[in-house]
């Protein structure tokens, strides 16, 4: 009887121990959770902040593509018209060219027409003897 005692005794403490030990493992069970919990929200936070960063970061690549493209334009039609003042300051050049040679010409001309008429000049002024 008195072992049954002894071996009842052992068996309570062990079940008391055991409900200690299953108390203390659902505290640490709960704490775990918790901690898992909030450990996803940090995660979730840090996830939509860098889906919030990709996307701004996206927006100002379109943005510099869009720049990028316009300054292309830009640089094209710099370029074009680059080409036509060269062509137009060819064009010039050659006009004053062309015109001094018809000033040069009109010139000679005048002189030519102008020695002529002193001659002709000449010819009829009657001598007196």
């Amino acid at each position: 009887k008195s072992l049954l005692s002894k071996e009842s005794e052992k068996l309570q403490f062990a079940l008391g121990e055991v409900e200690i030990l299953m108390k203390q493992l659902e505290r640490e069970k709960k704490a775990f959770e918790n901690a898992l919990e909030s450990i996803k929200n940090k995660a979730s936070k840090e996830v939509n902040k860098n889906d919030k960063l990709k996307s701004k970061c996206n927006d100002i690549e379109n943005q510099v593509e869009k720049q990028e493209d316009i300054l292309s334009s830009k640089e094209d039609q710099i370029k074009e018209l680059c080409h036509q003042l060269a062509k137009q300051k060819a064009t010039l050049k050659q006009q004053v060219t062309e015109f001094e040679i018809q000033k040069q010409q009109n010139a000679y001309i005048e002189r030519v027409l102008e020695g002529k008429k002193k001659k002709a000049c000449g010819k009829f002024i009657p001598t007196s003897k």
